[in-house]
């Protein structure tokens, strides 16, 4: 199974992520399909992909843990988070 994720758009400029579990692409493409002729004028409905996995981070570390940790580690955030301000999400390069 794999993750799809679906960006709904409200005619208003609201945008939203819809995700939900599927077996293969083709369900994917037959929900889309669905979805867009159920949604009417007023909604944009599009497939952004298939993924094995959709992370959420509740800071900047911890988006930072996410990205940067090897992949065989991606399922469990091990790190605590910590208080990190937005200018510090800039990376440093390090000789």
């Amino acid at each position: 199974m794999k993750t799809a994720v679906f960006q709904v758009s409200e005619q208003g400029g609201a945008v939203r992520l819809v995700c939900l579990q599927v077996p293969r692409l083709w369900s994917a493409l037959q929900l889309e399909s669905k979805l867009i002729e159920q949604a009417g004028m007023h909604r944009n409905i599009r497939l952004l992909g298939l993924f094995d996995e959709v992370q959420n981070a509740a800071n900047v570390d911890d988006a930072r843990f996410l990205v940067l940790k090897p992949s065989a580690q991606h399922s469990v955030l091990e790190k605590p988070p910590s208080k990190t301000s937005w200018p510090d999400m800039i990376p440093t390069h390090e000789a």
